[in-house]
């Protein structure tokens, strides 16, 4: 029986670097979304949200197994679901805006603190992946100029109150004129997406769309 090149290292890259599942931690092919079983529990159904006139979208609801999957990769060393969330965002950015190719995807930059205790950006994870499938570089555009609280501890006013002015252009970053993606895990009140954008446009960007992995209906 032939096997071609291309199976057969896609068979050799599930072996080396396997995927898996983030909802039961199966293991999956590269380029799927969940496995068999956990499949029928994804709807199709994404949220749309509206940040500061940029339109967000997320294939999932903050909830149930998704907030799961969020809290495992955050907060219990699973970077390796990132992979397969990918898709879902992939696939939910292609649904709500099927003509629209940013020039550039970034991602919400991460407290020193919590990548030091993490060792990663989850949200940086995500870009990079969702880059491979839209084919787009993904660049750090944003740093940030000061330290704040961590978002879920706080209420919503808050948490508008803790990210403002927290963000900044990243020095060698060129934005204007560009049509930017912002990716980030999750979107509760929308409060540090919408400083995200704010420091785009200010620094000329074009256009800026956002996506993420899981949303709080506003």
């Amino acid at each position: 029986m032939k096997i071609s090149f291309r199976k057969l290292s896609d068979r050799l890259l599930q072996m080396i670097f396997p995927v898996v599942c983030p909802y039961c931690g199966c293991v999956i092919m590269h380029g799927e979304e969940a496995c068999e079983s956990c499949m029928k529990k994804l709807s199709s159904d994404c949220i749309v949200t509206d940040i500061q006139n940029s339109l967000c979208v997320s294939p999932f609801e903050y909830d149930g197994i998704f907030k799961q999957a969020v809290l495992n990769m955050k907060f219990h060393n699973k970077p390796f679901y990132a992979e397969a969330m990918a898709v879902s965002l992939f696939n939910a950015f292609r649904k709500e805006f099927p003509d629209e190719k940013p020039e550039i995807i970034t991602f919400v930059p991460a407290r020193k603190k919590s990548i030091r205790e993490r060792g990663y950006n989850q949200s940086e994870l995500l870009a990079k992946y969702l880059s491979q499938r839209l084919d787009v570089p993904c660049c750090n555009l944003l740093v940030k100029v000061k330290d704040n609280l961590i978002q879920h501890d706080l209420s919503a006013q808050q948490r508008k109150l803790n990210v403002r002015d927290v963000f900044g252009l990243n020095p060698e970053s060129d934005v204007k004129d560009k049509s930017i993606l912002i990716v980030d895990d999750i979107v509760t009140t929308g409060s540090t997406l919408h400083e995200c954008v704010e420091v785009l446009r200010k620094h000329g960007a074009d256009k800026v769309l956002c996506a993420s992995y899981a949303a709080t209906p506003l």
